[in-house]
C-alpha cells in the first residue's frame, strides 16, 4: 500500500508502506518514483534510515518476483 505525493517543488514520489526484514510495516518514501508500484509483489533496493525514516530512489527499487 502506499500513495502518491508531490514535494514542495512539484516533484512526484511514493510514500509506501512495506514489510521489513522481521515482519514489521515500516513508511518508506521512494524519491523520483512516477507510478505506484504493485501490491504483493517482492522488491528489493538500497535503503537509508535518518531522521526523517526509511528512504531509496526509484531506480535503485527493483521486483524480483
Amino acid at each position: 500500500a502506499g500513495m502518491l505525493k508531490k514535494t514542495r517543488n512539484g516533484k512526484t514520489y511514493v510514500q509506501a508502506f512495506v514489510t521489513g526484514a522481521v515482519g514489521k510495516v515500516i513508511r518508506m518514501n521512494v524519491w523520483g518514483a512516477k507510478d505506484m508500484f504493485e501490491p504483493f509483489k517482492l522488491y528489493v533496493g538500497e535503503v537509508k534510515r535518518d531522521d526523517f525514516g526509511f528512504s531509496t530512489t526509484a531506480w535503485k527499487a527493483k521486483e524480483i518476483a
